[in-house]
């Protein structure tokens, strides 16, 4: 189940409890009707040429040693909240919502350890139109995983690279009803991943918790556990303060290496927020003080 069917969940269960009626539910199958009238011709021309050009996928290449462990690791920062205000007025002031800062940040990042200016980053979408509200409060597996890339040129101003991936996710919307390994087909991406980095940005329309589930009940002692076959899968939340949680891949990328990723994206942010309008994507400082003293 994804975050959002999570929270909708939830919300239906307090709801209930309450002593509320539930109201309608979507009808799936004419969801799934209206999902097959989308055109396939126009999803396949928008990603050939999206795609076209791009000379291999986007590996992760760091140069620290595995630790010879398997399975998920997890690392989470919650940014201060000082940041995470500047973070929302930098994104308001240039046009840009949240997401779009904090996943260009990323897919900067990436494209360091991948050593490449060429990069494509994994974004999941939550597959729900925002318009029907039917399919919004509807708890089923909407999500899709599916490219975002990035020419990165050392004179564009950050803002306006910010913006081009923001547009061009939004360009996506009318195409995002195709699969992922369709649209590697269509890159010719056959022999390797386009991507092995991931960006999730959770904005669900109900986050309700433990404590303010329903009226005299109060949830406790449950837990939720997701991870994917990323090697480095970022996701972002919260509303007023900002929480960055990076799974990674411990066979690829250890613990010191992941710590230092949510180190350095905390850095950027602090330097784009306090930059001068106009600021080069060459001049922003990617390197944070820790690392340098490394090198």
């Amino acid at each position: 189940m994804d975050g959002w069917s999570l929270s909708v969940l939830l919300k239906e269960l307090s709801a209930s409890y309450e002593g509320h009626a539930l109201g309608r539910t979507l009808l799936w199958q004419e969801h799934a009707e209206a999902h097959a009238l989308r055109s396939r011709a126009g999803a396949e021309a928008y990603w050939t040429a999206y795609l076209s050009g791009l000379e291999g996928g986007s590996l992760i290449d760091v140069a620290h040693a595995p630790s010879g462990k398997s399975g998920i690791g997890k690392e989470v920062v919650t940014l201060p909240l000082d940041l995470s205000r500047r973070i929302l007025e930098y994104g308001a002031a240039h046009g840009l919502t949240p997401a779009a800062v904090l996943q260009g940040v990323y897919l900067l990042l990436v494209g360091q350890m991948a050593r490449q200016d060429d990069v494509v980053i994994g974004t999941t979408r939550s597959g729900r139109s925002g318009v029907d509200q039917l399919e919004d409060t509807a708890v089923g597996l909407f999500i899709n995983t599916l490219p975002l890339r990035g020419r990165i040129s050392a004179g564009e101003p950050v803002s306006v690279f910010l913006h081009g991936l923001q547009q061009a996710q939004a360009d996506q919307t009318a195409h995002e009803h195709m699969a992922l390994h369709e649209v590697q087909l269509l890159a010719g991406q056959t022999g390797g991943p386009l991507f092995e980095a991931l960006f999730v940005y959770e904005n669900y329309p109900v986050r309700l918790t433990g404590e303010t589930f329903a009226k005299g009940l109060r949830l406790s002692g449950w837990k939720a556990f997701d991870a994917t076959g990323y090697v480095l899968a970022l996701q972002a939340f919260g509303a007023d303060r900002i929480t960055l949680r990076l799974t990674h891949d411990l066979s690829r990328i250890d613990t010191l290496v992941a710590k230092g990723v949510l180190d350095r994206m905390r850095h950027v942010l602090e330097h784009l927020v306090d930059a001068p309008a106009g600021l080069p994507v060459g001049s922003l400082d990617l390197v944070g003080a820790d690392d340098l003293a490394l090198l």
